[in-house]
C-alpha cells in the first residue's frame, strides 16, 4: 500500500501540490472563524457563573463551505457570459456582483432560514466559511494554472499574495454582509432586510475597489496590503461588536429566569 501511495504521488504531483497548496491556508483561516464559536463565560449580579456554549453544527459548516466551493463554477460561467458585453471598470464591477450575489445565495439556500442562525455572529460565521470555500476552489484554480506554466517561484509568491490578499478579501466581502445582518438581528424583519442589502452592496464596492487596484491601476499592488489589513482591524472590532451585543442578549435572557 505504502509503495501505491508514493507511486500515486509521483504521478499526480501537480494536482496534489494543486489540492494542498490550494486548501491548507484557506483552513488557517477557518479555524480562525471557528472560533468565534467558542463558549464564553459571564457572571450574573447573583454570583452564578454560566457558560455558553452553542457551536455550529459541523455537517451544515461543511456542506457551506463545499457549495461556497461549488458556486465558483456558475461564476465562471456568468463571468464569461458577461464578458463580452462590458469592459474596463463596468466589467470589475459586474464581475464582483456576480461573486458577491452567488457567494450570499449559497448562505441564503443553505443557512438562512436554518435554526441555527440564534445570535447576531451566526450569519457572519456561515458567510464567511462560503467565501473560504469559494476561495480554496479560486486557490486552487490559480494554483494549478501556474505549477502547469512551470513556474514553481512565481506559484508560491502568487499564492502567499492570495493568501494575504483575495482570501481576505472573499472573508471581508462576505463577513461585511453578515456583519449588516448581525448589528439589525434583533430588529424588524424590514430592517434586517434593509441592512442585507446594504451589506451586498458594500461588498460589490469592496470587491471592486480591489480588483480595480490590481487591474487597472499599476500602484494598487503596494496599496492592497495595507488596504486590506486596515479594514481588517476595523472588522475585527466590529466583530467583537457582535459579540457584545450576544453576550448583553444571553444575560437578559437569564436574568429574566
Amino acid at each position: 500500500i505504502t509503495n501505491q501511495v508514493i507511486t500515486f504521488g509521483f504521478e499526480h504531483q501537480l494536482l496534489i501540490m494543486t489540492i494542498l497548496g490550494g486548501i491548507v491556508p484557506v483552513f488557517i483561516w477557518m479555524v480562525f472563524w471557528l472560533r468565534e464559536d467558542e463558549c464564553y463565560e459571564f457572571t450574573d449580579h447573583q454570583n452564578r457563573v454560566t457558560q455558553i456554549c452553542e457551536p455550529e453544527p459541523r455537517s451544515l459548516i461543511a456542506i457551506t463551505f463545499l457549495c461556497g466551493g461549488a458556486s465558483v463554477i456558475l461564476t465562471l460561467f456568468l463571468q464569461k457570459f458577461t464578458q463580452p458585453f462590458f469592459s474596463g471598470t463596468d466589467l470589475i464591477i459586474v464581475w464582483a456582483t456576480i461573486e458577491e450575489v452567488l457567494k450570499y445565495g449559497v448562505f441564503w439556500i443553505l443557512d438562512s432560514k436554518s435554526e441555527h442562525i440564534n445570535e447576531p455572529a451566526d450569519a457572519l460565521v456561515y458567510l464567511s466559511v462560503t467565501a473560504l470555500g469559494f476561495s480554496a476552489v479560486e486557490n486552487c484554480l490559480f494554483l494549478y494554472q501556474a505549477l502547469e506554466g512551470g513556474s514553481v517561484t512565481s506559484a508560491i509568491i502568487g499564492q502567499n499574495y492570495r493568501f494575504l490578499g483575495a482570501s481576505i478579501l472573499h472573508v471581508l466581502a462576505s463577513g461585511f454582509i453578515g456583519i449588516c445582518i448581525g448589528y439589525t438581528f434583533f430588529w424588524s424583519v424590514l430592517s434586517r432586510r434593509l441592512a442585507t442589502l446594504l451589506g451586498i452592496a458594500g461588498a460589490i464596492a469592496l470587491h471592486s475597489a480591489f480588483n480595480y487596484l490590481i487591474i487597472m491601476d499599476s500602484r494598487g499592488g503596494l496599496q492592497i496590503p495595507a488596504i486590506i489589513w486596515g479594514i481588517g482591524v476595523v472588522f475585527l472590532l466590529l466583530i467583537e461588536g457582535l459579540r457584545y451585543l450576544a453576550l448583553q442578549h444571553k444575560k437578559q435572557l437569564l436574568e429574566e429566569v
